[in-house]
């Protein structure tokens, strides 16, 4: 067999796989994303489609996860602008790092 061939058959299982492993990383991030959101977030908005209204939320003017996720201006780099610094009179800073920013903007996107 020419090497060349050879080469070209040994990277083909790598490459079949690069999708599937490129998508598995940002649906790992979601389920870390939305556990956090059960943990931090629920107490003002709705986190998970099919759930209750939350219990603290005192006013319809919080929109759940999935109607921010349907905003067409949402995107991942609006979310993680937004989460960083926060802008919205009432909201509370999350103080999330970098990571935890990408998780919930994983989690938020993954409910489109």
């Amino acid at each position: 067999m020419r090497p060349y061939l050879t080469s070209a058959l040994f990277l083909l299982p790598l490459l079949a796989a690069t999708p599937a492993l490129a998508q598995s990383a940002p649906q790992g991030a979601a389920a870390v994303g939305r556990d956090m959101a059960r943990q931090w977030c629920v107490a003002c908005h709705v986190v998970e489609t099919g759930t209750a209204a939350a219990p603290a939320r005192g006013t319809d003017s919080v929109p759940s996860f999935g109607e921010i996720a349907r905003r067409p201006a949402t995107t991942g780099d609006s979310l993680r602008a937004f989460l960083r610094n926060p802008h919205i009179k009432g909201m509370p800073d999350p103080g999330l790092d970098t990571a935890q920013i990408e998780q919930v903007s994983a989690y938020i996107l993954s409910l489109k």
